[in-house]
């Protein structure tokens, strides 16, 4: 059971460094290289998901890896590959389906083992030749990426309004307001209209909990569930925004909830898997699709106690 807890703990303090690390500046590890899609699996192909997203992302902007692909030890060798002396790994979370028994009802119930496994980027290897690396330039124009992400949140059927100075969700009326999009200015790092779909993303991540679709909890709010919630949309957003392959810009409004985040994550360490497997869900949402089930994909199924 102690073993069980050093990997959330472990990847729970990756990610809260980073964090901290940008936390001045509201510079967090999902707004640097959102822009340049999910990290993958060298030897499936298989995009990461979940919490191994963070992880993968918070390695690669700490260490300035630019290469999305990532593998094991074994699987950078079985490529012809060679893991260089002295490089350290990145913790991943696997999870395996099993059943156990409820300590409550005494009745067996589905769940999932959590265990750690240990990831090298292909920065840190020898010898392999694989797809280059994409860049920004290299993804489609900026004008079509936008109308292809006009399509896919007219598609969720979710009433996007304009009108006020902020930007909010109501459940009670199920539609999302925004300011007037001349009012989106630009960062150091988007363009107002990619700070406009960043803001867009975020609250239809946040419509994705009504009771109709995926029913997170709505109401009565404490400082705890509305900062969970409010990252749960903040990471649904940033995986919205990869897919899309939109640069992830900081919203200034969401700046004053780090803090929370960052009282949530160190209370619980298993606080940020649960809240990327729901942002996970989320994004699928938005998007209007489902990713196959693999090996490094969080299951929506309970966490063996």
């Amino acid at each position: 059971m102690a073993n069980k807890l050093d990997v959330f703990e472990t990847i729970t303090a990756q990610i809260v460094a980073q964090i901290e690390a940008g936390a001045g500046t509201f510079q967090l590890p999902w707004h640097r290289i959102g822009c340049t899609g999910f990290p993958s699996n060298v030897a499936s192909g298989n995009e990461y998901t979940g919490s191994n997203v963070l992880v993968l992302w918070c390695a690669a902007a700490s260490k300035g890896y630019t290469s999305p692909v990532w593998g094991t030890y074994r699987q950078w060798a079985a490529k012809g590959a060679q893991v260089r002396g002295g490089e350290k790994a990145t913790v991943g979370l696997f999870f395996k389906p099993t059943v156990y028994q409820d300590k409550t009802t005494g009745k067996d119930k589905a769940g999932a083992y959590a265990s750690a496994f240990s990831l090298f980027n292909a920065a840190q290897v020898d010898g392999y030749v694989g797809a280059p690396t994409a860049t920004p330039d290299a993804l489609i124009d900026a004008t079509e990426r936008l109308t292809h992400a006009d399509a896919v949140f007219a598609a969720t059927g979710v009433a996007i309004n304009h009108g006020g100075d902020r930007a909010y969700y109501s459940h009670n009326t199920d539609t999302v307001t925004l300011p007037p999009r001349g009012q989106f200015l630009a960062t150091a790092t988007a363009t107002a209209t990619e700070t406009y779909y960043a803001t867009v993303a975020h609250e239809l991540s946040h419509a994705s909990g009504h009771k109709t679709r995926l029913d997170r909890r709505q109401g009565d709010w404490t400082k705890t569930t509305r900062a969970e919630e409010e990252l749960v949309a903040e990471l649904g957003a940033a995986f919205v925004l990869a897919a899309l392959g939109i640069t992830n810009s900081p919203v200034p409004d969401h700046a004053q909830y780090v803090a929370s985040w960052l009282s949530v994550l160190k209370n619980n360490p298993k606080a940020i898997v649960t809240a990327a497997s729901a942002a996970q869900k989320a994004a699928n949402w938005v998007l209007g699709r489902g990713l196959p089930k693999t090996a490094t994909e969080e299951p929506p199924i309970a966490i063996a106690a």
